[in-house]
């Protein structure tokens, strides 16, 4: 059973808070002509339904993620035109930075993804 009221302990932890693990994420508010918004449901997880996105990879610009996730998880391109929002997540002992675009639809065909 640790000792809380080391300080050792407190210094550990306190350092840990401070450097723990950021990341950065992206969804997508792809719309049709008729205004229904997308979602996706992964096949893995709670499987529940998002916008479509995911996290960035090293250096990635947000705008370059978001085409290329949605790419990847609906055969879509997409090119993003407005951001809406960001968001900042500190569940689980995160630090996940979330942004949201508006997006125009370019082209692709809409399917679904093995693995996604």
């Amino acid at each position: 059973m640790p000792n809380w009221r080391d300080p050792a302990l407190k210094l550990a932890l306190a350092w840990w808070w401070l450097t723990r693990p950021r990341t950065v994420g992206v969804r997508g508010i792809v719309t049709d002509a008729d205004g229904r918004v997308l979602f996706v449901r992964h096949s893995y997880g709670g499987r529940h339904w998002f916008l479509p996105g995911g996290g960035g990879r090293g250096h990635e610009a947000a705008e370059t993620t978001l085409c290329r996730e949605i790419r990847e998880e609906t055969g879509l391109e997409v090119r993003p035109t407005r951001l809406v929002g960001a968001y900042l997540y500190l569940g689980a002992h995160k630090r996940d930075h979330i942004f949201v675009f508006a997006c125009e639809r370019l082209g692709g065909d809409l399917r679904a993804v093995g693995g996604e």
